[in-house]
């Protein structure tokens, strides 16, 4: 959370204002999922995420995502190419516990991902918060999270489509 952007003006011989810096840099790393039936909670994690913390995450989690599927045999399961997701061990888990349907997602592509949407939204409204410690960051994210409504994660998601017709046309540039 480093968006120091505030401008600090000062008449000429005058001295600087003694100014706080608003965003240390603290980092929070989260993880959550989205779907047009709705959003899981969010998990704060503790250090790094590897493979292997990633499937326990899974496992923990797995109640809640099929509580969110429930009514569906098919559904599709999608995360980007992080090293966590590309676990051989967390590959079998979502295909045996999970869904067997996971869609192969491109490197570098957050924008055909609706969860980097929601995560982008996300940052916007934490940063604007000027959160001054790890409590407050953490506070901020929280809440944040709380605020994505389902009408903002179904707009993501139903932007998917026209965004791929997008890039198909461009033939694969930035859009």
């Amino acid at each position: 959370m480093n968006a120091n952007n505030q401008k600090v003006f000062k008449l000429k011989g005058s001295k600087t204002p003694l100014k706080s810096k608003l965003n240390p840099n603290i980092k929070i790393m989260v993880w959550g999922g989205v779907s047009y039936l709705g959003k899981t909670s969010l998990t704060i994690i503790q250090g790094k995420l590897r493979g292997d913390e990633y499937h326990k995450l899974l496992k923990r989690k797995r109640p809640e995502i099929k509580s969110i599927f429930s009514k569906y045999k098919i559904w599709y399961w999608q995360h980007d190419s992080a090293p966590a997701h590309r676990s051989l061990k967390v590959k079998r888990y979502i295909k045996n516990w999970l869904t067997k349907s996971c869609l192969p997602h491109p490197p570098q592509s957050p924008d055909l991902n609706p969860i980097e949407l929601v995560w982008a939204r996300m940052k916007r409204e934490v940063e604007s918060q000027y959160p001054k410690n790890k409590a407050e960051l953490l506070e901020a994210i929280i809440k944040s999270w709380e605020q994505i409504d389902m009408v903002y994660i179904r707009k993501c998601i139903d932007n998917i489509s026209d965004k791929m017709h997008k890039i198909i046309e461009r033939e694969g540039n930035l859009l």
